[in-house]
């Protein structure tokens, strides 16, 4: 199910930032303004959504850019497109998370 692919993209986005070196919280349900919030030491926090296709609506890009500014961290997005490796993008173009997500 739909629903089932997107707690199992999830799961695999928090292990590959744990395996970075980040703790990562994951958000129950999913009802927030994102799916994973993660902190390091010596990076601003991520506030994350996980989307398999890549896509976010406006009104979740919004409220996720609003929080993120309001709390000083870096809002991302999270993809799999075919293939099975996680993919990090900023929210706004101007913000890179590449710098940020790295193999600590």
């Amino acid at each position: 199910s739909p629903r089932r692919r997107g707690d199992y993209f999830e799961r695999q986005t928090r292990a590959d930032l744990e395996a970075r070196g980040w703790l990562v919280v994951r958000a129950g349900g999913s009802l927030g303004p994102c799916d994973l919030m993660a902190i390091t030491k010596g990076q601003p926090p991520l506030l994350v959504s996980c989307k398999l296709g890549g896509r976010i609506s406006p009104r979740e890009r919004n409220l996720l850019d609003v929080i993120a500014t309001r709390y000083g961290a870096v809002a991302v997005v999270a993809s799999r497109p075919t293939g099975g490796v996680v993919l990090y993008r900023g929210l706004r173009p101007d913000h890179d998370p590449a710098p940020v997500i790295r193999r600590q």
